[in-house]
């Protein structure tokens, strides 16, 4: 499935505590998981969903989380991601991260997998390797909401 790599605006949001993967149907998906409305990437929700793949808190720089691949199947959202973590003799920052990539896919694609308000939506994240990171459920809520 196509899809578009979102740049966020400068602006701190909030994150998640843990690796996660969250569908965003709405602004207010958006602030209910970010707690922030002044950050917002450039998405029109009547023809978008945001996919947001989050790594978890790192203690140093040098990890990151690139989204390569969505597929849809019957309930299901399948994300194909590549994890990076430094290696042992890698100069890092010695800062907190929480490294984390932003996708906007097509409505229409994901209607097909999980009809709006329809039943839960199953959201997998794999690895190259194809290794589970994040396996979760949610229900999508029209952009109105």
């Amino acid at each position: 499935m196509k899809f578009r790599h979102l740049t966020l605006p400068t602006g701190h949001l909030r994150n998640p505590t843990g690796p996660a993967c969250l569908v965003l149907g709405s602004w207010a998906d958006w602030e209910s998981a970010y707690g922030c409305a002044s950050a917002r990437p450039r998405v029109d929700f009547r023809r978008e969903v945001v996919v947001a793949v989050h790594m978890g808190p790192c203690a140093t720089g040098g990890f990151s989380v690139q989204i390569r691949s969505a597929e849809t199947h019957p309930g299901e959202l399948v994300i194909s991601a590549d994890y990076r973590r430094p290696g042992p003799l890698d100069l890092v920052t010695l800062v907190a991260t929480d490294p984390r990539d932003m996708v906007a896919l097509p409505r229409a694609s994901l209607a097909a997998a999980c009809p709006w308000a329809s039943g839960p939506l199953r959201v997998t994240v794999r690895d190259s390797q194809g290794d589970v990171h994040v396996a979760t459920t949610t229900v999508l809520r029209n952009p109105e909401a």
